[in-house]
């Protein structure tokens, strides 16, 4: 179980580095500032 867990881990991070890769930096580095932001007025809003 554990090393199943840990393998999905391993291609998750692989998918992930390749799909950010295929994504100019720029574009990418907004929509993660943009769902900082979100993530941040979603969280004040509910303390």
């Amino acid at each position: 179980m554990k090393r199943t867990f840990q393998f999905l881990a391993f291609m998750a991070l692989i998918i992930t580095l390749s799909l950010t890769s295929c994504v100019s930096g720029k574009k990418f580095k907004a929509s993660q500032a943009r769902v900082d932001k979100l993530q941040r007025d979603s969280a004040f809003a509910y303390t």
